[in-house]
């Protein structure tokens, strides 16, 4: 019989989940327990820069009692702000967070990310908002099309998207 794994950090306790090492570093988030209120992801108690499972349980956890979370994202889409949604998400959904909303502000950014980030959301039945003071540009509208629910009081501006590894010189 081999010896048992060793523990990691970045290892969750519950039997069959792996969260490698991930930090957020395309934008700015947040973690807020309540439906609506005027803070801006810099005035928010609980950052997320650290996508560890101890740092997102950590920020998610306060809002198990009231049953609603609210993650505020200011930034471009990436494969990081694709590992929050899931990781967010995933803790939601553990602690049976039932209303879950996002306020989104982005620029747009890959389309493949925002695909996967888009699906993720789906998934987990999200509220998606773009408030008045925020845009929704590019890859960005993919996100905004998953959401169970859309409030919008922005921008938002669609294109012609062109996947990273396309060749494509005319829209034929």
């Amino acid at each position: 019989v081999p010896p048992p794994a060793p523990q990691r950090a970045d290892v969750d306790v519950l039997e069959g989940t792996d969260w490698p090492e991930a930090t957020l570093t395309s934008g700015e988030a947040a973690i807020l327990c309540d439906v609506d209120n005027d803070l801006a992801v810099e005035d928010a108690s609980v950052p997320v820069t650290d996508l560890s499972y101890a740092r997102v349980m950590e920020a998610v956890k306060p809002c198990e009692t009231p049953g609603v979370m609210r993650l505020l994202y200011t930034g471009k889409i990436g494969t990081d702000f694709t590992a929050l949604v899931e990781r967010v998400a995933n803790i939601a959904e553990r602690l049976e967070i039932k209303r879950r909303i996002l306020d989104l502000d982005s620029s747009g950014g890959h389309v493949e990310d925002a695909m996967k980030a888009g699906d993720a959301i789906g998934a987990s039945h999200w509220t998606l908002r773009v408030r008045d003071d925020a845009i929704c540009h590019s890859a960005c509208v993919l996100i905004l099309a998953a959401g169970d629910d859309r409030s919008i009081t922005a921008k938002v501006g669609i294109h012609r998207m062109i996947r990273i590894d396309s060749s494509a010189t005319t829209r034929a």
